[in-house]
Order: C-alpha cells, then structure tokens, then sequence
C-alpha cells in the first residue's frame, strides 16, 4: 500500500491498524504501539485529529491490548 499510494496515504494508515492489532495477537506491544503512533500521525495529517476515524484507532488499539491483557 505504502508504494502504491505513498507514506503519508490513509490508505497506509489503515493498513497500519491491521498490523498493529496483529502485533497485539503476537503480544508485540512495542511494535504494536510504533505502528499504532504512526497510523495515528498519518490518519489526523490526511484527516485531522477530531475525525472520527483517528478516534477509532486510539480506541480499537487501547481495547484490543487491554482485553488481550486481561485474557493472559
């Protein structure tokens, strides 16, 4: 995605919550938390920071890593 649309694309920011919530799965939290920061950056610079969409991230990823948290 990122060659095909460019770093900065939402399209890579996407993709980023796709991994970061795999990292999660694999219990690679700091790798989880890089990719997450960056989907964030890329989401609110193509979007803004008070989209909906940005919000989602933070709350899907803080979900995800609690529950994972809580189910080990």
């Amino acid at each position: 995605v990122q060659e095909a649309r460019g770093a900065e694309h939402s399209d890579v920011g996407v993709a980023l919550d796709t991994l970061g919530q795999v990292y999660v799965g694999l219990g690679r939290y700091r790798e989880a938390e890089t990719v997450f920061k960056n989907s964030l950056r890329i989401k609110a610079a193509a979007v803004g920071p008070r989209h909906s969409s940005v919000a989602a991230t933070v709350v899907e990823a803080a979900d995800r890593i609690k529950n994972y948290l809580s189910a080990g």
